[in-house]
């Protein structure tokens, strides 16, 4: 399984993402979006793909994955949109998350499956005692080169 996650930043990534998405469509069978205006504005690529989106966080998922469970949950100032998909009898879970929130959200939607779980998102988390990695360590980019 090959998943991609993007916190689209709002406005104006419609023509890059367009070039990313065809460079990409055929290789990825998970593409999870943070901050996406809406799903109508994506562009035609997605033709075997199936969408899930609560504001501003959307999934798509190529559609030879049977999806047994959708959960679209509204966090404060995002939302997290939980799935279980299947491919060749195996499950997993995927959460994907964009918005200010604590960490028992993400917290129940794991320890709620025996499956794999994938999160991905824009955690903009309140401490509830864990520790920022990238301040920690003085990381100055996630970015990969």
């Amino acid at each position: 399984m090959k998943l991609i996650s993007l916190n689209l930043g709002g406005e104006g990534y419609l023509p890059a993402l367009t070039d990313f998405l065809n460079t990409h469509k055929d290789r990825v069978d998970i593409f999870c979006f943070q901050q996406m205006n809406s799903p109508e504005q994506m562009p035609k690529v997605f033709g075997d793909f199936n969408s899930f989106a609560l504001n501003g966080v959307a999934v798509f998922v190529r559609k030879d994955y049977t999806i047994q469970n959708r959960q679209e949950i509204p966090v404060r100032s995002g939302a997290q949109v939980v799935l279980d998909i299947f491919k060749n009898e195996k499950k997993y879970r995927v959460i994907n998350e964009h918005g200010l929130a604590n960490s028992e959200p993400i917290i129940k939607a794991m320890e709620a499956t025996a499956s794999p779980v994938i999160v991905t998102g824009d955690f903009n988390l309140e401490s509830n005692g864990l520790v920022s990695l990238v301040h920690e360590y003085g990381v100055t980019s996630t970015l990969s080169e």
